[in-house]
């Protein structure tokens, strides 16, 4: 085992933990690339509260409560709604199934066939 291998199993084994004991993750961006938090904070049945922009909303769908990242009185209410929903037993901690390799290369093969085919 080389030691790198060691730290980013240790690693590995402490962000398990964060997902697993946290209250929800906020995911205040205006920029993202393509947001590995949010996927796995899902996987986990994590609330989201998360900023409203276009990849989020693409890998996210319905899944985060969104607010404007530009407003911090959005963000306010979306944290409001959040410890709202949880006060009335009305939040759904709903865990999303990981894709497997098969179904990412399925998803990329329709969408550049789609492509080809406009």
């Amino acid at each position: 085992v080389h030691i790198g291998d060691a730290e980013d199993h240790t690693e590995d084994i402490e962000l398990d933990f964060a997902y697993r004991h946290a209250s929800a993750l906020i995911f205040a961006s205006r920029a993202e690339g393509f947001g590995l938090p949010l996927v796995e904070a899902m996987h986990y049945g994590l609330p989201v509260l998360a900023s409203d922009i276009p990849i989020f909303h693409e890998i996210g769908g319905e899944y985060p409560i969104y607010f404007d990242p530009d407003r911090s009185e959005s963000l306010l209410a979306a944290v409001l709604a959040f410890e709202s929903a949880v006060a009335h037993g009305t939040l759904i901690r709903r865990a999303k199934p990981w894709l497997s390799w098969e179904d990412s290369t399925r998803m990329l093969l329709s969408k550049v066939v789609g492509a080809e085919a406009s």
